[in-house]
């Protein structure tokens, strides 16, 4: 079990584990969520936030088995590149500036998934929330109840504090 990493990856060494997500073996992309997962591991930038979440999004929807990892590696980079989601929180939720933004679809599994990251990364960082789309924080007690271990109980929008909860991982699949 890994835990903090006292390394960062390189961006060719990040396109090294990337590439794992394509294996046959479900242990190997296991164990790459796991890194990617790491608090530290992807190198410093929203470049390489955004190639691990496509890297992990495209797993998702190719091997919906992998779910519970992949989602514990989603919530895990939402709390631990909080800033750099910050600057993804359009691209994530799929806002255009052009159009008003209609309300996602909760059973969709890419949108639970970039939910997860924003969500956890807006617990950690309150500058987040007011960046959210109007709908985010009302799904956020449904995706709670769905995936407990995955999204933060609450987050706190109306203070200079954010206050959350997020119920430790379980081993059971969900």
């Amino acid at each position: 079990v890994l835990s903090r990493a006292n390394v960062q990856l390189k961006p060719n060494q990040l396109h090294a584990v990337l590439s794992l997500l394509e294996e046959n073996s479900q242990p190997v992309r296991e164990a790459a969520h796991e890194l990617v997962g790491c608090g530290g591991v992807i190198p410093s930038g929203v470049q390489s936030i955004q190639a691990t979440i496509q890297a992990l999004l495209s797993n998702l929807s190719r091997v919906p088995e992998d779910r519970e990892s992949i989602h514990e590696a989603m919530m895990k980079i939402g709390q631990t590149h909080s800033q750099e989601i910050e600057m993804l929180v359009n691209e994530l939720y799929m806002i255009d500036a052009k159009f008003a933004p209609s309300e996602a679809n909760l059973d969709d599994t890419s949108y639970i998934a970039r939910a997860m990251i924003v969500l956890n990364a807006a617990s950690v960082r309150k500058e987040i929330v007011p960046l959210l789309p109007f709908y985010a924080l009302s799904h956020l007690q449904y995706l709670h109840e769905k995936h407990p271990s995955h999204f933060p109980s609450h987050i706190d929008s109306s203070s200079s504090s954010t206050t959350t909860t997020t119920t430790s991982p379980s081993s059971s699949s969900i």
